[in-house]
């Protein structure tokens, strides 16, 4: 099955049913990390025209459908979002989002990862670079990601 998910840079029009699907796996799985004051700022952040055309998004495609979500900044060395649906979860879906990102990217990969999905970055190569903070209403544990592109020169 993941062999036919395809790994796409999304357009504009495709950001609603992609924020969507964010904050829907925001919700359900990030509970323990968030107030109030948290879901607002995590909703005007994904609904912000701003915000999202500031970042590089990229979705997962199967069938015509977004099943997961990467979104980056700085030149793809910071993730800002990064969900996939519940019924794709531990079935390869984030890894083949995250590789795209390791293609692009030309520098270390940081995430403020939500406690949820610590273990998660583990298993994608992250380790934790501090102690969980918590700011506007949301905590995040700081994590990086280091490449080991080797340089043939």
């Amino acid at each position: 099955m993941v062999e036919k998910i395809k790994i796409t840079k999304l357009h504009p029009c495709e950001y609603i049913d992609a924020m969507s699907l964010a904050y829907d796996v925001f919700l359900e799985f990030g509970k323990s990390d968030y107030t109030k004051v948290g879901v607002e700022n995590f909703k005007n952040f994904i609904t912000s025209k701003e915000h999202l055309m500031s970042l590089n998004i990229y979705g997962a495609i199967l069938n015509k459908e977004v099943i997961g979500v990467i979104a980056t900044k700085n030149e793809n060395s910071h993730i800002s979002l990064f969900f996939v649906r519940p019924n794709f979860h531990k079935k390869g879906v984030g890894r083949k989002l995250f590789d795209e990102i390791k293609r692009k990217s030309k520098k270390t990969i940081t995430v403020d990862s939500s406690t949820f999905a610590v273990d998660i970055y583990i298993k994608l190569g992250f380790i934790e670079k501090g102690t969980m903070q918590f700011r506007n209403g949301l905590k995040s544990v700081p994590m990086e990601f280091r490449l080991n592109k080797v340089n043939p020169f």
